[in-house]
């Protein structure tokens, strides 16, 4: 008999996780022209210089909180990426960064993300549409686990990871230090060495997500300015990983 019960539930759970997938708009990649604007350097130049300003500023603030966000474009009728990558190395991170004290996770995410990626003077409405994923980092170190270990009881960061939905059309700005490239997630899945923990496991994160894919705009209509870099071929073959960031 209690077996019988065990497998009675079975489709009251799978109802509720079909019940549960979104559906998201991805539009095409042409869509979103870029320019550059002024350079914006990372505080910390090695992993050791941010394990040294983690330690303090856990000292004096307690622990880090970050928040990032993942913007999808579609290209060859496949989502992509966007991720922030310096010409000068194979490091590629998502847009976002470390929350002030006494502001909401929502809040500092659309904040960041109007600095690093919106024109001067302009204030998108940013889309979030869920928290997919969150990270806990035990140690100063750049190790990160999707759960906090049993035997750690103050952590010293907490990143989380936000879907975000991109509107039909949009001009980037980009920090002119830094390349905005569109990798496909194909390319993202399982490649550790690549991307790092976080990034690579994000397309597992997001298949409960029902993607609409956006028609790619009329050839005939003339770009205004560049668009976002698809050639990501070093991608794949990067040998610097992201969990540092």
């Amino acid at each position: 008999p209690q077996q019988k019960q065990r497998r009675g539930k079975l489709p009251m759970l799978t109802n509720r996780v079909l019940d549960g997938n979104k559906s998201v708009e991805v539009h095409h990649l042409r869509r979103y022209p870029f320019d550059a604007k002024e350079a914006q350097f990372e505080k910390d130049s090695d992993p050791q210089g941010r394990a040294l300003r983690l330690m303090q500023s856990f000292n004096s603030e307690g622990m880090r909180k970050t928040v990032e966000a993942v913007l999808l474009v579609q290209d060859h009728d496949h989502p992509h990426l966007l991720l922030l990558k310096s010409p000068a190395s194979s490091f590629f991170k998502l847009p976002g960064g470390r929350l002030k004290p006494g502001v909401s996770e929502l809040d500092g995410l659309k904040q960041k993300l109007t600095r690093r990626l919106a024109p001067r003077g302009v204030s998108p409405d940013w889309e979030v549409i869920d928290l997919i994923s969150v990270w806990w980092r035990p140690t100063f170190d750049s190790v990160l686990y999707p759960y906090i270990p049993p035997h750690v009881t103050q952590p010293k960061e907490c990143r989380k990871i936000f879907l975000v939905a991109l509107p039909e059309s949009f001009a980037f700005t980009v920090p002119s230090n830094q390349q905005l490239v569109a990798v496909p997630l194909i390319d993202v899945r399982n490649n550790l060495a690549s991307f790092g923990e976080v990034i690579s496991s994000l397309p597992a994160c997001l298949s409960r997500f029902d993607f609409i894919l956006g028609e790619e705009p009329s050839p005939s209509v003339p770009d205004t300015a560049n668009t976002v870099e698809s050639d990501v071929s070093s991608a794949a073959t990067s040998s610097t990983s992201s969990t540092s960031s």
